[in-house]
């Protein structure tokens, strides 16, 4: 089995629905909170659906519809009810309390309370998903990401797909998990040093399944080894497949396989593979596009300014500066090297060792600028041109967040990115949009300082 990455998670069950949150019509019925904090206060009532832009959104009443948020926090408290659907995104989501019908969400950090209930279906992407003894998921859970520790009550069918889950509590129906092994443990909390994050359970590696735990239904699971499962936890069958990383050998001759048969949990698991490539990308960027807009959030507002007003510019500067970087690095490389070798030849006293440590110091440099700028800086760069340009078409106070706009184009970004066959196009247009608008951002910081130091100073 191949090793997993550091963040192995799958969002397209839970991305699908953003989608269509944030193009859909503008006379779309419904109202929209935005702010610092938006809450729902016991007693209070909602008679629509509720779309909220917010840090913080706190639920302690009762809304008639759905509740569409994208959101760093969502609480849904023990009195807080929610009679449509539940479609989040952001950091952490916390329920408490009710959810009516279907929940929909993607998250660091997911967690269903002792008491939370859903009606239906709960589709769900992120890091790490507890649900803990108490709760209850009225229909079935499909999760792709790293981690879960599932406790409460799922009435029918299980689809998981990660590195580590522990099950010790039930499952109505058939359960579909693929796991993996200890080889493919994450060395850290990768949301260690990320404030105001909540307790996040340690789950070991594989598949673990409780003394108390219980499948209604049949049991296959893929894993590097067999799982202790105890006796009568599963009503029907078991089908365990072990998958092993494969020992390349030099000469070793290609394997030939026969093409798996068709089957439902098959076709499961590979969705949930590919929305897993999917959320992977988007942790990344959304990880460096924190840094950025916490540390220098002009970077990302000077640059989207500029590649609105001067998009064809942008375009050709992304192209020649790609162009520039791979006809130039390796010509830079051997003046370099030419130059370390002369003082070498020459015994330049003991400048030999400095040159070399200078010379490899100034190719990573520019070699990592550049694939930052390129890899990073230019699609979060068209991220937030996207989120201004939605939230704008709704008038939204949101526009001009510091985080808003580019999390809401980066959802947008990593979905076009993923359509099959022609979503390359999108990968290659924001690289080369995105880093020619932050070369000339740049070049016009640059001007701008040296008109300031050239203007004379008032006596």
């Amino acid at each position: 089995m191949k090793a997993r990455k550091w963040i192995i998670a799958a969002g397209l069950f839970a991305f699908v629905f953003i989608l269509a949150m944030f193009v859909a019509p503008t006379a779309l019925a419904g109202e929209t909170l935005t702010g610092q904090t938006v809450e729902i206060k016991k007693g209070e009532t909602i008679p629509d659906d509720l779309y909220v832009f917010a840090d913080t959104v706190l639920v302690n009443g009762t809304i008639q519809g759905d509740l569409i948020s994208f959101s760093t926090k969502v609480v849904i408290g023990p009195t807080g009810v929610i009679e449509g659907d539940l479609l989040a995104a952001g950091q952490t989501l916390d329920i408490q309390g009710v959810v009516k019908d279907d929940a929909r969400v993607a998250g660091a950090v997911l967690t269903l309370g002792d008491s939370a209930q859903i009606g239906d279906d709960m589709m769900s992407a992120g890091y790490s998903l507890e649900t803990k003894s108490g709760s209850q998921i009225g229909g079935s859970l499909t999760f792709a990401g790293y981690q879960a520790l599932l406790a409460g009550m799922v009435e029918e069918g299980l689809v998981f797909a990660g590195n580590s889950l522990d099950l010790q509590g039930e499952v109505g129906g058939d359960a579909y998990v693929e796991v993996g092994g200890a080889e493919s443990n994450m060395p850290f909390n990768p949301f260690t040093f990320i404030p105001n994050m909540p307790a996040i359970p340690t789950v070991p590696a594989g598949l673990t399944i409780g003394d108390d735990a219980s499948i209604g239904g049949s049991l296959v699971y893929q894993a590097p080894k067999e799982a202790n499962i105890p006796a009568g936890a599963v009503a029907g069958k078991i089908e365990f497949t072990q998958v092993i990383e494969p020992v390349k050998a030099p000469e070793a001759k290609k394997e030939v396989r026969e093409e798996p048969v068709f089957t439902l949990e098959r076709l499961m698991i590979a969705v949930a593979n590919w929305g897993r490539t999917l959320l992977s990308h988007l942790m990344s960027l959304l990880i460096v596009g924190l840094l950025v807009a916490w540390l220098y959030p002009r970077l990302l507002s000077g640059s989207g300014e500029t590649l609105k007003i001067r998009p064809w510019a942008s375009l050709g500067v992304g192209v020649l500066t790609g162009i520039a970087f791979w006809l130039l690095m390796p010509v830079l490389t051997v003046l370099l090297f030419a130059i370390v070798i002369l003082l070498g030849l020459f015994s330049v006293g003991g400048l030999f060792f400095p040159a070399l440590v200078i010379m490899i110091l100034i190719l990573i440099v520019l070699s990592l600028a550049f694939l930052i700028s390129g890899s990073y800086f230019s699609k979060l760069i068209i991220s937030q041109v996207l989120g201004q340009l939605i939230l704008g078409a709704f008038k939204s106070p949101a526009a001009n967040h510091r985080f808003w706009p580019w999390l809401l184009g980066l959802v947008i970004f990593i979905l076009l990115w993923s359509i099959p066959f022609v979503g390359w196009i999108f990968n290659i247009l924001a690289v080369l949009f995105g880093l020619g608008a932050f070369v000339l951002w740049l070049f016009g910081l640059r001007k701008s300082s040296r008109q300031a130091i050239a203007e004379p100073t008032a006596p």
